[in-house]
C-alpha cells in the first residue's frame, strides 16, 4: 500500500456584487522533487477556463529540485488539474496557492488521472507590484512600486517595523501616500527591517500586502579594508609593493583617512601622512584600490601575514576595519600544513578538465570531515567529484637545494573513486 499525502482544500467563494467577472490576477505553483533529479517524465496539467498549461520539473529550464511559477487566472474561471505520471513518482510534490497565498491544492505522489476541480477567485483590489528597495541610507530609505490595478489608486499604505514582525500583529508603522513611493525616515543605524506595501483601491477596498521586503540601514561612517590584491604568493618575491582595496561601508562620504599595514605583527613602517592617508573621496557603496608607497621585503622563504587596517575618527564599526592577507616564498624543510588558518597557499591546477577543487569544512557523504581541525582541500566539500574530472591541487613552490638527501613527503588522504 502506497503511503500518501493529500489535503484539498474546496474553493468556497462569496462573491461581492460588485466584483468584476474578469478581475485578472496570479497563481503559484511550487514544485519539488525529493530526489533533485526533476519529475523523471511526470507533468501536471492545470486547464483555466479554456487555456491549458503544463509544469514538470526536468533540470534543464530548472535545478531538478525544486522551482516556483506563476499563471494567469480570472475570477470565475473553471480550474481542473490532472496528473500524468512518469518514474519515480513517490519523489514528487507540489503546492498550488491562490493570489493572496491560500493554499488551494496540494499533493505527494500523485494519482493518475484528475486532481482537482474549482472556480478561480480574484479580490477587487489587488496588491502593489514590482516593489523596489531604491537605495538605504543611515537613517532613512527610499522605496517605489507600481500600481497593481488599472483604475487611479486613492493612495498607499506602507507598513514597516523590525525584521520578521507579523503585519497583523499591530506592531510597526505606518506612512500613507498618494505616489507610488516614500522615504521611511527616522530609521535606526544598522538595523534590520521589514516592510509591506498596501493598495487603497477607493474609500472601503484595500489590497493585501505586498511582501515583506527586508533591508538593512547602513552606519553614518563606516570605512574599511576589504582586499589585498598584491604581492601574490610566488616563488622568487623579493621586495614587493602592498596594494589594498579601501572601501566605504557607511552612507556619509569619507576622505582623509589614515591606513596602514604590518606583516607577520611587526608594523612596517608607514610614515603617515606622507604615506598610508587616503586624501580622495569615498561615496557611498564605493571602493578605491591603493597602493602603499612603503615597500616590504618578501624575499625570506616562508608563510608572511599581512594586515591592513585603517585608522578613521569616528567609525562606528571596528569590525571590518582590516583586512587579513596570506601569501607564500618559495616553502623550505621542515614544512607543515593543518589548513586551519587558511588555504596553505594550494591552488587547484588550471589545466584539466571539470576541476571540483574546494578549501572549507567537508559536509559529504563520502568526506564527512578534515584529517584533522576543521578544513581540509576537497574535490566538493559537500557532493560528489564531477563526470569525467581530470583535475591537479598545485602545492606551493619549494626550495630544496640546501638538502643533502631526498625530501620525504607525508599526507593524509581520503579517496573514493569510481573504478571506469
Amino acid at each position: 500500500m502506497n503511503l500518501k499525502l493529500l489535503r484539498l482544500f474546496l474553493l468556497v467563494f462569496f462573491l461581492p456584487l460588485f466584483q468584476s467577472a474578469d478581475a485578472q490576477c496570479e497563481y503559484t505553483l511550487e514544485m519539488f522533487d525529493s530526489d533533485g533529479d526533476g519529475w523523471n517524465g511526470a507533468s501536471l496539467t492545470i486547464s483555466v477556463g479554456t487555456t491549458v498549461y503544463t509544469f514538470s520539473l526536468n533540470g534543464i529550464f530548472d535545478d531538478g529540485i525544486d522551482s516556483t511559477l506563476t499563471f494567469p487566472v480570472n475570477t470565475g474561471q473553471q480550474i481542473t488539474m490532472s496528473w500524468a505520471p512518469g518514474f519515480f513518482d513517490d519523489e514528487v510534490s507540489f503546492v498550488i496557492y491562490d493570489y493572496e497565498g491560500n493554499v488551494v491544492y496540494e499533493d505527494a505522489f500523485p494519482n493518475s488521472g484528475p486532481l482537482f476541480s474549482g472556480i478561480a477567485f480574484c479580490p477587487s483590489c489587488l496588491k502593489p507590484a514590482n516593489v523596489k528597495i531604491e537605495n538605504v541610507y543611515d537613517t532613512y530609505a527610499k522605496l517605489r512600486w507600481s500600481p497593481g490595478n488599472t483604475a487611479p489608486a486613492l493612495g498607499w499604505w506602507v507598513i514597516y517595523g523590525p525584521k520578521d514582525f507579523v503585519l497583523s500583529s499591530g506592531v510597526g508603522d505606518s506612512v500613507y501616500v498618494t505616489t507610488p513611493k516614500v522615504t521611511l525616515q527616522g530609521l535606526a543605524k544598522k538595523t534590520f527591517y521589514d516592510f509591506y506595501v498596501l493598495e487603497q483601491c477607493d474609500s472601503t477596498d484595500i489590497s493585501i500586502g505586498n511582501g515583506p521586503y527586508t533591508f538593512e540601514t547602513y552606519f553614518s561612517n563606516d570605512v574599511g579594508i576589504s582586499n589585498v590584491l598584491t604581492p601574490e604568493s610566488g616563488c622568487d618575491l623579493g621586495v614587493e609593493t602592498v596594494t589594498v582595496v579601501m572601501s566605504n561601508f557607511g552612507s556619509n562620504p569619507q576622505s582623509l583617512i589614515p591606513f596602514r599595514f604590518s606583516v607577520n605583527g611587526v608594523d612596517a613602517g608607514v610614515p603617515q601622512p606622507q604615506d598610508g592617508f587616503y586624501t580622495g573621496v569615498l561615496g557611498k557603496d564605493s571602493s578605491d584600490v591603493i597602493e602603499f608607497e612603503t615597500f616590504y621585503d618578501f624575499s625570506e622563504p616562508g608563510e608572511y601575514l599581512i594586515k591592513v587596517y585603517t585608522q578613521m575618527n569616528g567609525d562606528e564599526d571596528f569590525s571590518n576595519d582590516t583586512f587579513y592577507y596570506y601569501i607564500v616564498n618559495r616553502l623550505v624543510t621542515p614544512y607543515a600544513q593543518d589548513f586551519e588558518t587558511w588555504s596553505g597557499g594550494w591552488y587547484p591546477d588550471t589545466s584539466g578538465n571539470a576541476s571540483s577543487w574546494e578549501f572549507g569544512t567537508p559536509d559529504g557523504l563520502v568526506i564527512t570531515e578534515a584529517a584533522s581541525g576543521k578544513n581540509a582541500w576537497v574535490t566538493n566539500l559537500d557532493g560528489d567529484y564531477n563526470d569525467a574530472e581530470l583535475s591537479y591541487l598545485n602545492s606551493p613552490c619549494f626550495d630544496f637545494s640546501d638538502l643533502t638527501e631526498d625530501p620525504v613527503l607525508e599526507f593524509s588522504i581520503n579517496y573514493d573513486t569510481e573504478l571506469e
